[in-house]
């Protein structure tokens, strides 16, 4: 029984063991239940050694193995309390089993829930996609019927082309009034904004700012509608400019060479052109607009094609060299240096102006006078200086209010009537050596105050000439060498009218002073009267003879000249007439003229003024501002100087050339009595073309 007892506490402890052990897995739980129908069906094999390893841990084996050890007869003993046991080891794994399939079942259930959850998931996912792909095929139904609603009719399509078409010559024309200059196509669509987008394949701007547009496409989508008309773009001889080229003798003319055989360059101008000149391998030449153009006659391309410019002007070294690198350029109303072979900009547009004549030149301002190597005269807004243009020193202060060339020195004035003498090194003379320096004449006469007396010097200071004291000698006006004698020009304090004149004759070495009249030419005004609307440019063989001019007039004079006359310049100020007044460069004998009485002053002038060709209006002004100096002489000589011989003294360059041109400068001296005079003999002018009209006068 103690061994029974024992077995039976080894089977309690087997079965504590199995409570505690860690849940059974299926095929363990289908072994133990295995082991106990074996127990239940054999009563001379209690346990299979081998299937009860492969269902219990070493601490079971060793266990079964010592209940192996037992007597057949205990077993059968036992058999009644094993089993009972093995009811109660069977009810426990029951139970065991129950709480493994609960947990296996809520481990299914959750997983099932997570499942579930996943589906759900992805069953929502679905949902929405297929909502949205129902809507956006709905909103590509909506898009669908927008797009028809703003499909564009032909007229819509036709009226959007010829608006394109119209925005951008628009643009052009702008541009080209104020740059001078007509836009490419690319550059003028960056101009232009619309809505939609529209492409040309085929796109021409003519010359005249119209466009033509074919094969144009609208938001990508083709359409047959073009805009404008095709040009031919054929150029009529007066765009054509050949320049020749000598063979043997290698000369260049724009003439063509007789006698000898040459070779042919033509330049387009694209334009008509006037006044061309050679500048090395270079021509000059003004278009219709009066822009100046510079192009490589042998190549026929045009200098700085790259830049929008207003203006160039070559610089003049000699009569006929020029720089074969620099260029002075316009760009937006100031004006720089560019090297024109490299086209880099060498000083930045900062001057106001360049000064073109220095001591006066024949023909329109095509170029700029250099002072010495690589100098010129520029203008800052205020005053004159000299800079070197290659390095933009300055070689002479910008402090004067005239800077000019007079033989070799430069002779610049202050604003406070100063002179004062350069060489072309910017080193002075005769500075602080005398009390003033009025003015210099024929490069080395040079008047000064030595304190009361007046002399006569050269640059170094030697006295040509003592003058001594001159009474009533007031504001000096200038100086001029004229009729091989030096002249300077001072007010008389005494009298408005009167002035004084300082001559010296270089021939006998003798100088004296006299009163004489003031001034020079008074009111000379121009009219233009073109057959049709005409730009036109106005410049002077020797502009620093002006004085006061309306409007300013710095280099040339552009205006837009109407058939009535009617002038309109840059800024859009219209005139009747361009005014000026001139320095008193010559005077007349009066060996010939007319004797005039103040009674019979009006009569005297519109009967001579229509007999030389002047229309009612022009007589009208002419008689307004003459009459009142003929009725206050009472008593006058008057000589009328005409085109020919006002042309030797100024003279005036119009272009485009009129076809006729009428110049009238009254003389009026006054007389105490009658004077015999021999009759002036007149030349009667015929109006034809474009005519041009000029008059002024003096007195004495």
């Amino acid at each position: 029984m103690e061994k029974e007892k024992d077995s039976i506490e080894k089977l309690d402890e087997q079965i504590k063991k199995l409570e505690k052990r860690e849940p059974i897995k299926t095929s363990e739980k289908e072994q133990t239940t295995k082991v106990f129908e074996d127990l239940d069906k054999t009563k001379t094999k209690v346990f299979d050694s081998a299937e009860i390893v492969e269902s219990s841990d070493n601490d079971d084996v060793e266990l079964l193995e010592d209940l192996m050890e037992t007597k057949k007869t205990d077993v059968v003993e036992e058999k009644e309390e094993v089993k009972e046991v093995k009811e109660e080891v069977i009810e426990n794994t029951k139970v065991e089993i129950k709480k493994e399939e609960k947990k296996k079942n809520n481990k299914n259930r959750n997983r099932n829930i997570i499942i579930g959850l996943i589906i759900g998931v992805l069953l929502v996912v679905v949902v929405i996609i297929t909502c949205l792909f129902v809507f956006n095929k709905d909103d590509n139904k909506d898009d669908e019927v927008i797009e028809e609603n703003i499909k564009l009719t032909e007229k819509e399509k036709e009226e959007l082309i010829k608006s394109f078409g119209e925005a951008l010559e628009g643009v052009i024309n702008i541009y080209y009034s104020k740059q001078g200059v007509l836009l490419e196509y690319e550059d003028a669509l960056k101009l232009v904004e619309f809505e939609e987008e529209i492409n040309c394949e085929i796109h021409d701007i003519y010359k005249d700012g119209k466009v033509y547009l074919d094969k144009c496409s609208i938001n990508g989508i083709k359409n047959k509608y073009s805009y404008g008309e095709i040009q031919l773009e054929i150029e009529s001889s007066d765009e054509l400019l050949n320049v020749y080229v000598e063979k043997v003798s290698k000369k260049v003319s724009l003439e063509k060479p007789t006698g000898s055989t040459y070779d042919t360059y033509t330049v387009h101008c694209g334009s008509k052109y006037s006044e061309a000149e050679i500048v090395g391998d270079y021509v000059i030449y003004y278009d219709s607009e009066y822009v100046l153009h510079m192009k490589n006659y042998k190549t026929d391309e045009v200098v700085l094609k790259n830049l929008s410019y207003q203006e160039i002007w070559p610089i003049r070294v000699s009569e006929s060299t020029y720089d074969s690198t620099y260029l002075l350029v316009k760009i937006s109303n100031f004006w720089g240096v560019y090297n024109y072979i490299t086209g880099e900009q060498v000083i930045s547009p900062m001057y106001t102006n360049f000064l073109p004549y220095l001591s006066g030149s024949v023909g329109n301002p095509k170029a700029v006078d250099t002072i010495g190597n690589n100098k010129v005269v520029a203008w800052n807004g205020n005053n004159y200086g000299v800079i070197n243009y290659t390095t933009n020193k300055t070689v002479i202060p910008f402090d004067y209010i005239t800077i000019s060339l007079n033989g070799d020195y430069i002779w610049a004035r202050d604003n406070n009537g100063n002179g004062h003498i350069f060489d072309e090194d910017g080193n002075t003379y005769l500075e602080n050596t005398y009390d003033k320096v009025f003015g210099i004449v024929s490069g080395n006469n040079v008047l000064v105050l030595d304190k009361e007396s007046v002399k006569l010097v050269n640059v170094s200071g030697d006295v040509k000439y003592n003058y001594g004291k001159i009474e009533n000698m007031g504001d000096y006006n200038f100086g001029i060498y004229y009729n091989n004698q030096a002249i300077f020009q001072f007010a008389d304090v005494t009298s408005r009218e009167k002035c004084i004149e300082v001559i010296y004759d270089p021939s006998t070495k003798e100088g004296s002073s006299k009163q004489a009249v003031c001034g020079g030419l008074a009111k000379p005004i121009l009219y233009l009267y073109p057959e049709e609307k005409t730009k036109v440019m106005v410049t002077f063989e020797h502009p620093e003879y002006l004085e006061t001019t309306y409007p300013k007039f710095t280099s040339k004079w552009i205006v837009d000249a109407d058939t009535d006359g009617t002038l309109t310049d840059e800024k859009n100020k219209k005139y009747y007439a361009l005014y000026w007044d001139e320095k008193k460069v010559h005077t007349v004998s009066f060996d010939e003229g007319f004797y005039v009485e103040k009674d019979n002053a009006i009569d005297f002038l519109e009967k001579k003024l229509s007999y030389i060709g002047l229309n009612d209006k022009e007589m009208n002004e002419f008689i307004m501002y003459w009459l009142p100096i003929l009725e206050k002489n009472g008593k006058s000589l008057v000589y009328f100087e005409l085109t020919e011989e006002r042309e030797s003294y100024n003279k005036i360059n119009i272009s485009p050339k009129p076809d006729s041109l009428l110049r009238v400068a009254i003389h009026i001296k006054k007389v105490d009595k009658k004077v015999n005079i021999k009759k002036q003999s007149l030349k009667k002018f015929k109006r034809k073309g474009f005519v041009a009209v000029e008059w002024g006068g003096m007195t004495y």
